[in-house]
């Protein structure tokens, strides 16, 4: 498919060095939040910023050629003349972490290089989360940090459950019937009784790359010519389309259309899902950022920094509210009476804590090809995730996977695009 939108995403590696940058920025950022609830000052929370972004830089403590090399990198100008207090307070900080300072140190040296240490902890938790599950429950020490940057108090059902959105009419209906067992009838019925639908559906069959030799201009002629498991693809998503019908939810239906084909395909050479099954739970799969939007102002703020600095939406959204996007969705969709396989799925898909659930994993492998990086890079749950699926040592299998063009018809923007290019 030449189409450049209708080929799944490349995903970049992450090299060594990238790695330890990446995790030396959330270590800042996690230290900036630690430094924020203790009340720290302006000047203390910019030096802390600073001696986390190298806290990994020992070595560079230890003499003027790694002196020099450490002000470069923090962008400090050596004046010849007395260091700056950031300078000095960025080099007392590293000392302390590393406990390379013979020196005693100010109770303020002391209580940064005590919150660097924080960091550091919490962000190896985060990391070894793959390996070793339960790491953030179950590390006391763990909770008490997540427990100082937690901004929502601890009833998180209600919080997740009073903002539940109503699931709409259409929706209910079409996802209610057995989709395995839809016929082309009922399809017919659904778009001779739907006009959106079957706009939808007309608008699918006449566009690239299969125009038909002449105009479809009814929902039977344009379910023959899209072919049953497309036309229902697009019933599916179009009954869902109008929850995520607001300027600051497009993007996120836009991924979620992608995810959802993905996942459909993936099922196709897999024994982890039935073809309707995987596509509906992909459509679903990050439903639970609709209630993340309706957490509090404070919480959004801090979010937004935290993103904003490139910490992943997972971890943001643990250390801030104490549950994901992923917990919200499991709850919303239990809430809608769906079958209790996708509610699971959609619960695991980050954490993918149960090497049984194939349709989780299934989800897990959909987000990595579609280059949506909303948790740390792990090839742990890769591996794991290929292999419930039965496609272990298939890496490669993204740059088969495709979009389906007339399903694209869903995506918000499509009517401005042109979909003949």
């Amino acid at each position: 498919m030449p189409l450049g939108r209708n080929r799944v995403k490349p995903v970049p590696s992450v090299r060594e060095s990238d790695a330890l940058r990446l995790h030396s920025r959330r270590v800042a950022c996690w230290s900036f939040e630690l430094a924020d609830r203790a009340g720290l000052s302006l000047h203390l929370k910019a030096i802390l910023w600073r001696a986390a972004l190298h806290h990994h830089a020992a070595a560079l403590l230890v003499n003027d050629a790694g002196r020099a090399r450490l002000l470069a990198d923090l962008g400090i100008a050596e004046s010849g003349g007395e260091q700056t207090s950031e300078e000095q307070g960025v080099r007392q900080v590293l000392a302390a972490f590393h406990r390379r300072s013979e020196e005693p140190v100010s109770p303020e040296i002391a209580e940064l290089a005590s919150i660097l240490e924080k960091a550091n902890v919490l962000d190896e938790a985060f990391e070894t989360e793959s390996w070793n599950p339960g790491e953030l429950e179950h590390d006391p020490w763990v909770s008490e940090i997540l427990g100082k940057l937690r901004v929502l108090p601890d009833d998180d059902a209600r919080y997740v459950k009073q903002h539940v959105p109503l699931l709409p009419p259409s929706a209910a209906n079409a996802i209610r019937m057995d989709l395995d067992s839809l016929s082309v009838n009922d399809l017919c019925r659904m778009g001779e009784t739907d006009e959106v639908l079957a706009a939808y559906l007309l608008r699918a069959a006449n566009i690239a790359p299969n125009i038909p030799p002449a105009r479809v201009e009814t929902v039977g002629q344009a379910i023959e010519h899209l072919g049953f498991d497309t036309a229902r693809s697009i019933a599916v998503a179009a009954s869902l389309r109008p929850l995520f019908d607001q300027a600051n939810l497009r993007k996120l239906w836009n991924h979620s259309l992608d995810a959802a084909q993905i996942s459909e395909e993936l099922a196709s050479i897999s024994d982890c899902s039935s073809r309707p099954e995987a596509f509906l739970a992909g459509l679903l799969h990050d439903i639970g950022q609709l209630v993340m939007l309706q957490l509090p102002a404070n919480f959004q703020a801090r979010y937004a920094r935290l993103i904003g600095e490139g910490c992943p939406m997972q971890e943001a959204e643990t250390v801030l509210a104490g549950f994901t996007h992923a917990d919200c969705g499991a709850v919303i969709l239990e809430t809608w009476d769906f079958p209790s396989a996708i509610v699971r799925a959609v619960g695991n898909h980050h954490r993918l804590s149960n090497p049984s659930d194939k349709l989780a994993a299934l989800l897990y492998l959909a987000e990595f090809w579609c280059a949506e990086e909303e948790d740390l890079p792990s090839s742990i749950r890769l591996h794991a995730a290929l292999s419930a699926c039965g496609l272990e040592g298939n890496l490669l299998l993204g740059s088969e996977l495709h979009l389906n063009p007339p399903v694209q018809v869903l995506r918000f923007g499509a009517e401005a695009d042109d979909l003949r290019a």
